[in-house]
């Protein structure tokens, strides 16, 4: 017999887009790519998850078999601390700027040219955007608990952004190798804000 499933979690999984259904079928249950409906325990498991990841087949240890094209299946998981979409199609983050548990949010791998959408995730200590298409990095200058930030290998011109308010948490600053950014910058964040721009 098949387990009864409440509405809140019935409705909220009937409207995620099918590529959603898939990803959390096949990346979180670890069952075939089918867009069926898990159990309440399942669902209820996937709703209060602190951590979600989910890697496309070209990424490294992949759990998915196709790549995302959006962030939409997680916009109302408000529980989320850690977030891995990695090796995917995404394009946007506004989906995010609700999620304001959020901790750690890894994106590598994706086609992001903008970090617009994370500016009310205060609470962000490691954010990794790294192999991406973003050209600036002004969305993490209300950031300032971030630890870790990875925006290397980019298409940056600035690192406007970053500010003297970031320098007491931030320890690891990974911006080199992006082609596009000029020495003056990296000079400007290291002398002026003291921050080292490291090599990824």
């Amino acid at each position: 017999m098949s387990q009864s499933t409440s509405p809140d979690a019935r409705s909220w999984w009937l409207a995620l887009e099918p590529q959603w259904q898939e990803a959390f079928n096949e990346g979180f249950f670890g069952k075939a790519r089918t867009t069926e409906m898990p159990g309440e325990a399942e669902l209820q498991n996937l709703l209060h998850s602190p951590a979600i990841r989910l890697i496309g087949p070209k990424g490294p240890y992949p759990n998915l078999s196709f790549e995302l094209t959006n962030l939409s299946g997680v916009e109302q998981l408000s529980q989320l601390e850690t977030l891995v979409v990695g090796f995917c199609q995404l394009s946007s983050l506004e989906p995010l700027a609700g999620l304001h548990k959020l901790k750690a949010l890894f994106l590598f791998g994706n086609a992001l040219e903008s970090l617009d959408g994370i500016q009310p995730l205060k609470n962000m200590e490691q954010l990794y955007a790294n192999l991406n298409r973003i050209s600036d990095i002004k969305p993490i200058k209300s950031l300032t608990n971030l630890r870790e930030f990875y925006c290397n290998y980019n298409q940056l011109q600035s690192l406007e952004g970053l500010t003297k308010a970031h320098r007491k948490s931030m320890k690891k600053f990974v911006c080199l190798p992006n082609e596009e950014l000029p020495d003056s910058e990296i000079l400007k964040v290291e002398r002026q804000l003291l921050i080292r721009c490291q090599q990824g």
